[in-house]
């Protein structure tokens, strides 16, 4: 009687040990298989001084970017823009995303005077901004 009491927990220790190796192996196979086949289209806004005295930086962060979406299962569009660092700039790309392209997602504009003049314009449309900026 006491071996029957320790078969049933072995047994079904074995059972799920197998059911989760037979899972991650079909997972394996076909990496697709296992992702859900309507996956919508995550849009974003990237705002960052391209060209002017920042351009180096802002084009670093736009290949930061570029990489990062390459690297991952989903499926990204990502709206390139070039803010110079302009804070009238940042606010005509924001107004853009937010306004005629219906784009609440927004990397940039990462100059101080730009993320000041566009707060004001994303919390009005419920955006979400993801920026870098000092105040020194």
């Amino acid at each position: 009687m006491k071996h029957a009491s320790k078969f049933i927990p072995l047994s079904l220790i074995a059972i799920i040990v197998l059911f989760i190796f037979l899972v991650v192996s079909r997972g394996h196979e076909d990496p697709q298989a296992a992702m859900p086949q309507d996956i919508p289209t995550i849009q974003l806004g990237f705002s960052a001084p391209l060209s002017g005295a920042f351009a180096d930086w802002g084009q670093s962060i736009q290949r930061s970017v570029m990489l990062a979406i390459e690297d991952t299962e989903h499926d990204f569009e990502v709206d390139f823009q070039d803010s110079g660092c302009d804070p009238k700039q940042v606010v005509s790309n924001g107004k853009k995303f937010f306004e005629v392209d219906d784009i609440s997602i927004v990397i940039g504009p990462g100059c101080l005077a730009g993320l000041k003049a566009l707060m004001p314009v994303a919390l009005e449309n419920n955006a979400l901004l993801f920026s870098r900026s000092e105040e020194h």
